[in-house]
């Protein structure tokens, strides 16, 4: 009977006095965080401000994107017309000049892509994988 008692006193001692020290652990933690934020009120209103990507500029991307738009369209023309003399050729430099603006897009987004030659052609699978990345960050052409 007296082990159960101890037991039972053991136990409610454990349960009273344990959240004490939680609760006074969170209470030094918060005071600090206030008297940081009294010594330096920038950080409290912008406590990442050091460790933000620098900004791109707006006009640059929204260049950026006309010009993907505009070489968008032509490749759409080149592949519509079937008669256009040199077609293949006309295609070939079209996409090319699309890759290009499209490897700038990703670097502008920050996306990490392959280097490679402009004059090298870019396999489907991978502009589509780049035209998504840059469509799912808020990117539209």
């Amino acid at each position: 009977m007296i082990y159960w008692m101890l037991l039972l006193w053991a136990v409610a001692l454990t349960v009273a006095v344990w959240p004490w020290g939680f609760l006074t652990a969170r209470r030094r933690a918060r005071e600090r965080r206030r008297r940081a934020e009294a010594a330096n009120p920038t950080r409290a209103i912008w406590p990442d401000r050091g460790k933000r990507a620098p900004a791109v500029d707006p006009l640059v991307v929204l260049e950026v994107q006309i010009r993907l738009a505009e070489l968008a369209a032509e490749v759409q023309l080149v592949e519509s017309t079937p008669g256009m003399y040199a077609q293949a050729h006309h295609l070939r430099a079209a996409l090319a000049a699309y890759d290009a603006m499209l490897a700038q897009a990703c670097a502008l987004a920050g996306l990490p892509f392959p280097g490679q030659a402009l004059t090298t052609p870019v396999p489907e699978e991978e502009r589509e994988r780049r035209e998504l990345e840059l469509s799912s960050r808020g990117w539209h052409w």
